[in-house]
């Protein structure tokens, strides 16, 4: 196992990307949310998410960069995946930094990361993701989370 240190700027949506939203069914399926089919074998919640926000940007997905690196460019949020590899929980995030176990030890500044929170008006990006969506975290607000991942 290849354990990482993720500090991100952003919600904590949980298990399988669905457990921390306020529209989940016990189960984690999203009744009532349009883009969510829950009988769809080859796209779980998230790349489900992240096909319904591309499209709701505009963006042809097609052969080339992944769906990550065109939510990036088009609309400056991502999902972000936590925990471990087989069973991951996720992040929605807009700004996100990462520690490989092997590498040297960093100091945060954080002045520079909330003024990053403003200059890129995270918070608005997130939102607008939010609502394309049609979904609500249980979390309030956008916040800074630090979590491992593992593979």
């Amino acid at each position: 196992m290849d354990p990482k240190a993720i500090f991100a700027f952003g919600y904590d949506l949980g298990a399988h990307g669905t457990e921390k939203l306020k529209e989940a069914s016990k189960f984690g399926d999203l009744p009532g949310v349009a883009w969510y089919d829950p009988d769809n074998d080859d796209d779980g919640p998230i790349e489900q998410a992240e096909l319904h926000l591309l499209a709701a940007a505009g963006v042809k997905v097609s052969e080339g960069p992944d769906h990550e690196t065109l939510l990036k460019e088009h609309l400056g949020v991502w999902f972000e995946r936590y925990g471990w590899d087989g069973e991951p929980d996720y992040l929605l995030t807009a700004y996100v930094l990462k520690v490989d176990w092997d590498d040297d030890a960093r100091p945060l500044d954080f002045a520079e990361l909330a003024k990053q929170v403003v200059q890129h008006d995270l918070d608005t990006k997130l939102a607008d993701a939010l609502a394309k969506l049609g979904v609500t975290p249980t979390q309030e607000r956008p916040v800074w989370l630090h979590c491992a991942y593992g593979d």
